[in-house]
Parts: C-alpha cells; structure tokens; sequence
C-alpha cells in the first residue's frame, strides 16, 4: 500500500522494522530485498539478502534467495557457488540446489547435464514438482510434447491454479495435435489471468488452426 500511494520512506521503515524483529524471517527480509530492487537499489537489496544470511546461516532458503539474486543479475558463476555449497546440506535444501544447478546447465546449454540432474533430484523424490516442471519445460523446448505432458500433469495435480504451468501444458497438448486439451488449458489460464493478451491471441491462433472462426467460438477475445 504504501509503495502503491508513493510513501516510500514509510514503506521502508515498516519493512527494515519487520526484519529487524525478525531477522531470520525470509517473508521479512524478501519483502525488504524486492523494496530495494523495485527502486533499483542493487546494492542494498544484496545486502539485506548478505545480513540477514550472516545473522542465520544456518537458514539456507536466504541462501537460495541470494543465489536467485545472482542469477537474476546475470552472475551466474556467484548463483552457481552458492547451489554447489547447498549440496552438503539436508536432504531438502540438496535437492532444491541440485535443480537449480540443473536449470543453470540448461541456461548454458548442456540439456543433457540438466536432464541427467533432474533425474537423480527425481530418484530421491519422484513428486519433487520443481524439477518436474523444468524437466517438462526442457521436453517442451525439445519438442517431445508426449514426456512434458507426463511431467507437467503431475505438477498440475500438485498446483492446479497455476496459469503458467497450464499455459505450457496446453502449448505441449498442442504440438500433439490434442487442440481441445489445449483450448481447455487456455481457457482456464485466463479465467486466472484475464490481462493476458498474449495468452488470448494463442488461443485465437488455435481456433483459426482447426477452422473455426470468432463467430463460431464468441468471446475469445472477450473472456
């Protein structure tokens, strides 16, 4: 609200008071890192990720947090340290590290390394639906729409409000040729997310793909 109506100083201080009650807590001190990074304040929204760290280090989603930082940052060998260090850690911080090493093998290119990742996360956890979701957005990008729709179903089952997770499994039903599976997702995609012109324009597409017209499917741009 108060960085809604422009009284930032405010906002900053109700933030920094949070964290400093609780240093510990990651709803606290990311509210204050993404404050930061909405006023383009690199360097204090890293360093209330760093401080809080310091304070408890043993609470390793502020680790994930910072390593997100970095690669959002494009710093990918500092994110990349970050996850390998995590792998010495529970058995629940290891395995999110080890996806997201996964994901930064596939932002690099090595499809197969990140494939090959997911599959040991996947071992020790077939549910796990963060790797599931990446190892169905790779298939999808490999156009192997047949192994996304497996995994992505399974993290649809897990969150099935997610209008991104049904805006991709839609486009795989589309590349095998299931149009209405595809339409259904859409559809439902935008009943979430209403705004989304882009997603509407897709659906557009798909009508025009299997013949019909706005006149026989009123209210695609309209939904």
């Amino acid at each position: 609200f108060y960085e809604l109506s422009g009284r930032k100083d405010e906002a900053e201080s109700i933030l920094k008071a949070a964290v400093a009650s609780d240093p510990g807590s990651v709803d606290s001190v990311v509210a204050l890192h993404r404050f930061y990074l909405q006023r383009n304040d690199q360097e204090k929204a890293e360093r209330v990720l760093r401080d809080a760290i310091a304070v408890a280090p043993e609470n390793f989603d502020l680790q994930l947090n910072l390593a997100g930082y970095f690669l959002s940052q494009k710093n990918i060998d500092k994110a990349r340290e970050i996850y390998t260090a995590l792998l010495e850690k529970d058995d629940v911080t290891a395995l999110k590290a080890k996806t997201r090493l996964a994901y930064l093998s596939n932002l690099e290119g090595d499809v197969d390394a990140a494939l090959a990742t997911l599959e040991e996360v996947l071992k020790e956890n077939p549910a796990d639906v963060e790797a599931l979701k990446l190892r169905g957005a790779i298939n999808l990008a490999r156009n192997k729409p047949v192994d996304a729709i497996n995994d992505l179903r399974a993290v649809m089952s897990a969150t099935p409000d997610a209008p991104d997770v049904m805006k991709m499994l839609g486009r795989a039903h589309l590349l095998n040729r299931e149009n209405q599976q595809a339409i259904d997702l859409y559809k439902a995609a935008l009943n979430l997310q209403p705004g989304d012109v882009e997603l509407r324009l897709q659906l557009a597409d798909v009508y025009a793909a299997i013949g019909e017209t706005f006149s026989q499917k009123s209210g695609v741009l309209n939904l």
